[in-house]
């Protein structure tokens, strides 16, 4: 018993020290290239902190739960960015990047869940005739 809870400590250290060396180094990649911090939030560390959806995502899909797998994407991007906008809009300081980069993030799920229904919908003309009027 005592082994797992230390095996389990120790993991989670090495995720909470691992997890600030991959900020961090997404920050000096934004500094260096002169792109916004937001900017590259919303990108590389998006796409670390969503490898394990998509994990679940392939594996949901090649055991034939396709459903499973659309849900898990739109529902994590949903969550992902409501938590994060969250978040950050408590920093007043930042208000005006963060509306103006997350409503884009809102609008590109809102624009991919469209064509997931168009896809589902094949007989819908456009992408508004499934249902994203």
């Amino acid at each position: 018993m005592l082994i797992p809870l230390i095996t389990v400590i120790i993991g989670f250290a090495i995720l909470v020290w691992s997890a600030d060396v991959f900020v961090a180094g997404a920050a000096s990649i934004a500094e260096n290239a002169g792109l916004s911090p937001v900017l590259i939030g919303l990108t590389i560390v998006s796409l670390g902190t969503s490898a394990p959806e998509i994990l679940v995502s392939v594996t949901a899909a090649l055991t034939g739960s396709g459903g499973l797998a659309i849900g898990n994407a739109v529902g994590s991007n949903i969550a992902n960015i409501g938590l994060v906008l969250g978040i950050t809009l408590t920093n007043a300081a930042r208000r005006e990047a963060v509306a103006h980069e997350g409503d884009r993030a809102v609008h590109w799920t809102g624009l991919a869940e469209c064509l997931r229904r168009q896809a589902d919908e094949p007989e819908a003309d456009g992408v508004g005739g499934a249902g994203c009027a």
